[in-house]
This record gives C-alpha cells, sequence and structure tokens, in this order.
C-alpha cells in the first residue's frame, strides 16, 4: 500500500480504534445478518459503569491474571486535531472499581491500546512518543512495553525496535501465551492495515509475517485480541462492505471479526454480528485472563435518526451527561454467547 494512501491518517485511525477515514472497497467474508443500534440482539453488558465507563471516552481494557486490575485508554475530543490519550488503572476493591488514575509511564505522550501480558510480566501499548535520542512526537506509532521490577512496579517504557517496529505504523500489540505477539502494521507488503504476528525468540521477537487473506484485506484490519493458545484473534475492521450504516452522516466504522487458526494457517473471518456490532464503532476488543470473557468498546449512544418520540432539552442534556452519549465505553460479553469457547469456535 503506497504511504501517501494513509500519512497523516494511519496513526489517528488507529489511535481512534476505527473512528478515523480508512480505505474502502475490500472483500469480504460472507456477510452476517445486519445489525441494529437498537436491536435487542445486542449482548453487551456495561463494564463498570461510572467508574471506568464514564461520560467521558474509553477505550479497550486489560486486565493483570488475577482479574483484579484493569487498564485502559482514555482519549479527549477531537475534530480535525488529533486526540490525546492516556492509559488508566483502576483496581476491584470488594465488588467496586477504584476511581482511575493516570499511569506513572503515561499522560505526556499520546499512548493508547494497553495490554498486559498472560503472565502479566510486561504491559504493552502503542504511543507516538520520541524514540531515544529525539525529542519531537512521532506521526507514526509504535509498539512499547514496560516490565514489572522486583517491587511489582512498572519499569520505563522500552521501545523493541526492529523487526517489530518500523519507520511506518505499528500498534496495538497482543501477547499469546508463547510470547508471539501479534500487532497492526502498514509496513510494506502490507494490503492496507494489516494484522501480522512475531514468534518469541527467548530473547526478542523474530520477523513478523502477515496473518494473510483470511484475515486481512485491502480495508482496515487492526486491534487483534488473540486466544492464549493462538487458536482463534477477534479484531476490528473498518471498511468491509458487510458493516452496516445507518442514517445521518455514515463514516467509515468499524465491526468485530472473529477468524479461526487451522493449522498454521487463520481462515477467512467473519463478522460476530448484532450480538456484538452496531451502527456506531465497535473497536478494540480484548480477552479476559480466563479466556471467557471478551471486551471492547462501542460508541453506541441515543442518536437514531429520526429520534422516536423527539427529543426534549432536558432529555437531550440527560443523555449527554450519561454513560451511552456516543463516546466509547467498554462493555463485555461471555464468549459462549459468541459461539466461542474452550479456545475453540463451536
Amino acid at each position: 500500500m503506497k504511504r501517501s494512501a494513509v500519512a497523516g491518517l494511519t496513526a489517528l485511525a488507529l489511535a481512534l480504534g476505527g473512528a478515523a477515514l480508512a480505505p474502502r472497497g475490500a472483500p469480504s467474508a460472507a456477510p452476517a445478518a445486519p445489525s441494529g443500534g437498537a436491536s435487542p440482539a445486542f449482548g453487551g453488558t456495561v463494564f463498570a459503569p461510572g467508574a471506568v465507563s464514564t461520560a467521558m471516552d474509553e477505550i479497550g481494557a486489560t486486565f493483570t491474571p488475577d482479574g483484579n486490575t484493569v487498564y485502559f485508554a482514555r482519549r479527549s475530543p477531537t475534530t480535525s486535531s488529533p486526540p490525546v490519550q492516556a492509559i488508566f488503572v483502576s483496581r476491584r476493591n470488594g465488588s467496586r472499581w477504584s476511581p482511575p488514575v493516570i499511569v506513572p509511564f503515561s499522560g505526556r505522550w499520546s499512548d493508547f491500546a494497553p495490554s498486559v501480558s498472560r503472565d502479566g510480566s510486561r504491559l504493552f501499548f502503542s504511543s507516538l512518543r520520541p524514540r531515544a535520542g529525539a525529542s519531537a512526537a512521532r506521526e507514526d506509532a509504535d509498539i512499547w512495553f514496560v516490565e514489572r521490577d522486583a517491587a511489582g512496579a512498572w519499569g520505563e517504557p522500552r521501545n523493541p525496535g526492529a523487526p517489530v517496529n518500523t519507520d511506518r505504523n505499528d500498534s496495538n500489540a497482543c501477547a499469546a501465551a508463547d510470547g508471539t505477539l501479534y500487532f497492526a502494521s502498514d509496513r510494506e507488503s502490507s494490503l492496507g492495515i494489516d494484522l501480522w504476528r512475531a514468534a518469541w525468540t527467548g530473547s526478542g521477537w523474530a520477523a513478523p509475517e502477515n496473518l494473510g487473506e483470511g484475515v486481512n484485506t485491502p480495508a482496515y484490519e487492526s486491534q487483534p485480541a488473540v486466544a492464549a493458545d493462538q487458536s482463534f484473534v477477534v479484531f476490528t475492521s473498518v471498511g468491509r462492505p458487510d458493516i452496516a450504516l445507518t442514517g445521518g452522516s455514515p463514516y467509515a466504522r468499524g465491526d468485530l471479526y472473529v477468524s479461526l487458526r487451522r493449522g498454521s494457517a487463520f481462515e477467512p473471518a467473519r463478522n460476530l454480528g448484532p450480538i456484538v456490532n452496531t451502527p456506531a464503532t465497535e473497536s478494540n476488543p480484548s480477552l479476559s485472563p480466563d479466556g471467557r470473557t471478551l471486551y471492547f468498546t462501542s460508541e453506541r449512544g441515543i442518536a437514531r435518526i429520526p429520534m422516536a418520540g423527539g427529543l426534549t432539552r432536558e432529555g437531550f442534556e440527560n443523555a449527554m451527561r450519561g454513560i451511552e452519549n456516543g463516546r466509547g465505553n467498554i462493555y463485555e460479553i461471555s464468549l459462549e454467547k459468541l459461539g466461542l469457547a474452550a479456545g475453540r469456535a463451536r
């Protein structure tokens, strides 16, 4: 893909979880049933309402192995300028989650897409922060990580360098149980923004390989959530023709897809359908430490055209102050409801 086709938009698209422009016209797997924003088929439940999911814009969720600490990103409002994102942490206290705070290694540069490794020893994230020896923010995203020190605190951010990072966008890393790193990149030989994987060698990562045309298209594929055993990968795609749009001003938006691995290859991906996907953007999937729950971001809100019953000033203002106001929130759903259980699809 020519760099000119994505320069200036790719990093924003990766950070926005599919809300920015992306290439269109890609082939797709067999279409799923149309999504519906108000459909009773939607099966997601808001995660930690009022604590983690709020009237602000929350994106993605990743947990420590014990499930008692969650990391996620929050994003500033944006129009023509890039958003600023920071990584937050909240801890479970009984049945409640603590007020989130920004982690020590975030808050200066635009950081997003946190992902805790299966053993909890590393936290991967994406950032526009400069590499060593530079001072200005990058226009393209890099993958970074922090490691636990002897006291259990996160160390200083480290850039894994080549072959994981290139001079193009590399982001949204997620590690399988054996350390294989799945991530998104528009590097040379990508069809568009593609999913790649790099095996862990014991001292670093091997040369990445493209996940192939079962997953990747000339559109936008990003934000992989890989099963611990790599038996399937859930991801975000933008611009596929089976993605439902609605009234108003349609834009290239994201749906969640899943692809099963057979042998060493991934099968053609399928849309997860209206139980997860709506005419709003769904993005940033992740899996719970026990592999039983899918977490994802949805921008579903009150907006329907026409609005049934009309709007009042008070109703509009209350909705905008509420959680489901069209900004991102984090949702959860059982993998079993999606036909995904014990690492395979039924």
